[in-house]
């Protein structure tokens, strides 16, 4: 089975255009920027085959689907039995039942999403702290203090930003400056709030960070190895 990556970009635009209903136009987005040819049943691309030909405006996800999905995302790696340990236990209470029929909606597949990138540096007990201070009441949106599908874009911009740029990749500075301006564009909030977002988006950025260079330095160990035939 064919497979490839998407950046994290992508697959944010792809729940917006989701949640737009604009389910063509994630097509588009995959093959313009992946050349991926579309008649290949990988993952992504067969989900969301599926639910063009089940032809519904309201998009739900299996655990199976999440997890397909993040496994395709760059530095990132899950099974469909760890998100289910993670819904059932570790932020059952920041993810909440499926709420559409037996299938999560995207709200909830973003938080997934969000909640393993996170869990390259956070405890899951900080992931739920930081988190629900940006996302509240499970059932109502309309409270969280920013879109779960936005501040996963905000962050996923910013680091496809930040790679593609010639500033430090250390520098805090620049971050904090492109995370605040981003949330200024998108929300309205009071200045502690846009404080906590901002945080928490710089915070999420570094963690993509941090899996990078582990993904690099595993890189190189599996190179080192294998010179010697150890694996």
């Amino acid at each position: 089975m064919k497979t490839f990556q998407c950046n994290r970009l992508t697959i944010s635009q792809v729940f917006i255009l989701l949640r737009a209903g604009t389910i063509d136009e994630c097509f588009s987005v995959i093959k313009d920027l992946y050349d991926v040819g579309l008649d290949e049943q990988i993952g992504l691309v067969s989900i969301l085959k599926k639910f063009k030909r089940r032809g519904s405006s309201t998009y739900g996800f299996s655990l199976n689907e999440i997890a397909t999905i993040g496994n395709q995302i760059e530095f990132a790696g899950v099974t469909s039995t760890a998100v289910a340990n993670w819904v059932k236990r570790d932020v059952k209470d920041l993810i909440g039942s499926p709420l559409n029929g037996k299938k999560y909606s995207i709200d909830q597949a973003v938080i997934i999403l969000i909640v393993e990138d996170l869990k390259m540096v956070l405890d899951f007990d900080s992931i739920r702290k930081v988190l629900s201070l940006v996302f509240n009441n499970l059932e109502d949106r309309h409270d969280d203090l920013i879109d779960p599908v936005l501040f996963y874009n905000g962050y996923a911009f910013i680091y496809d930003k930040l790679t593609q740029s010639t500033f430090d990749t250390s520098d805090k500075t620049w971050v904090e400056k492109e995370a605040l301006k981003y949330i200024e564009e998108h929300c309205s909030l009071q200045p502690q709030e846009q404080e906590i977002v901002k945080n928490v988006m710089v915070l999420a950025i570094f963690a993509v960070h941090a899996s990078a260079y582990k993904m690099r330095a595993h890189n190189y160990l599996q190179s080192t190895l294998q010179i010697k035939n150890y694996i």
